[in-house]
């Protein structure tokens, strides 16, 4: 038995092991269309209602909820949310930026630079 402790809890007491989560990798293309990658992973991609005003919002949210399949739905909550983003064009000179970028700090980095030594 492992004798992990805890603050005021007794030796024998044995925290709960971390299940391992499975990974999913979700790419979006510059046309939308999206590619979700993973192994032994369930997934449903739903598409919400574009609207122009907060009561369109909720009507939206309202929807997506009543048109998602049963298993999904106890997971189309706030507390279930675990990342969000936006969908980026990114174009071939975008990348060359990046790379530019990336170099000029690699060797501001790989620099040593000494203090320099005063003296009066």
């Amino acid at each position: 038995m492992d004798d992990r402790t805890q603050a005021g809890k007794p030796k024998n007491w044995l925290a709960p092991k971390r299940q391992q989560r499975q990974k999913v990798l979700i790419v979006t293309h510059a046309d939308r269309y999206i590619e979700v990658f993973g192994e032994n992973i369930d997934v449903h991609i739903a598409n919400m209602t574009a609207t122009s005003n907060v009561a369109g919002e909720i009507t939206a949210e309202d929807f997506l909820e009543l048109s998602l399949p049963m298993p999904y739905r106890d997971i189309y909550f706030p507390g279930m949310l675990r990342k969000t983003g936006t969908v980026e064009e990114i174009r071939p000179a975008d990348l060359a930026v990046r790379q530019i970028n990336l170099s000029m700090l690699r060797a501001a980095n790989s620099m040593t630079q000494e203090a320099p030594t005063w003296t009066l």
